[in-house]
């Protein structure tokens, strides 16, 4: 018996379905992205609205570090989600977008090298006069 000349090869078969696995897989990110992006938001929000963010002088009290160590949450991460909901309060953000384009609209970061304490050593020409 002849095969039937539209049917398609094993082959064919499995290129098609990888077509489709790729397209499962790239809504699927897309999706994801969008619903991180509005977590982030969201938590940022959380605080900002918090009347102990105002309390603590929007987070320069300890707040952020406090909920970060509570929650297991990295505290440059909660910085970053609080400054997009700053950024971004009026909800007028593109969920598609990349977190690093979303976070490259946000304020830089401070200098963590500002915050640590200066090594001084005995004796020596530059700290030691």
């Amino acid at each position: 018996m002849a095969k039937n000349s539209t049917a398609l090869t094993e082959r064919e078969q499995i290129d098609y379905l990888c077509d489709d696995l790729g397209d499962i897989v790239s809504v699927g990110r897309q999706e994801a992205r969008k619903i991180a992006n509005k977590l982030k938001w969201l938590v940022g929000e959380a605080i900002v609205t918090s009347p102990l963010y105002k309390k603590y002088s929007k987070g320069q009290g300890g707040l952020i570090k406090t909920i970060a160590a509570k929650m297991g949450y990295g505290e440059k991460n909660l910085y970053e989600w609080v400054h997009f909901y700053e950024r971004f309060h009026d909800g007028k953000y593109d969920l598609d977008a990349p977190w690093s384009k979303i976070r490259a609209a946000l304020p830089a970061p401070k200098d963590e090298s500002e915050n640590k304490p200066v090594e001084v050593c005995k004796k020596c020409p530059l700290h030691c006069k």
